[in-house]
């Protein structure tokens, strides 16, 4: 088997597996609605979603005509498929912790140099030790930053979802 197969195959089977995948009823769903000019007014007012919201729940059943879903207030909502402008499925919750760290990393970089520049014009620093406050109080502050950044990040979790591909119902 040459070097290109062995790569290749495991990515063409990840690949048929996620394709192949169908949402279930049970699973995390979220519903984005057309906007208002897309559909009659008729149809919103029925379903009782307004245009362009989104509405994410555990799904009761979807198909052709439309989807059933149970919200976070425990409110089950049936949406046609005339208003729906985007299925999705969520694939998680991610931890915000390395943009915490990036942030963090920037903010405290930034403001351990300004308070370096600050400290040398105050204390009068000799010509030949110029520079060496505002790097050593940029890298102290990038550094602290960045772990502060990273522990707050880690705290904050972003659901994220992908688009659906096919629709299992079962029954209604």
């Amino acid at each position: 088997m040459t070097p290109a197969r062995i790569v290749l195959l495991p990515l063409v089977a990840l690949l048929a597996a996620s394709a192949a995948h169908a949402v279930e009823p049970g699973d995390r769903v979220r519903v984005t609605i057309l906007a208002r000019e897309a559909a009659p007014d008729s149809l919103f007012a029925r379903a009782g979603v307004e245009p362009r919201e989104k509405y994410a729940g555990s799904l009761l059943f979807a198909d052709s005509l439309g989807i059933e879903l149970r919200d976070e207030d425990g409110q089950a909502r049936e949406i046609p498929q005339e208003i729906v402008a985007l299925f999705e499925e969520s694939a998680g919750r991610k931890s915000s912790a390395g943009r915490g760290a990036l942030l963090g990393f920037l903010i405290g970089g930034v403001g351990g140099v300004a308070f370096g520049i600050y400290f040398e014009e105050s204390e009068g620093v000799s010509n030949n030790e110029r520079g060496l406050y505002p790097v050593g109080f940029g890298l102290g502050g990038a550094l602290v930053g960045c772990g502060v950044g990273a522990l707050v990040g880690a705290m904050i979790k972003r659901e994220r979802w992908s688009p659906v591909g096919t629709i299992e119902g079962g029954p209604r």
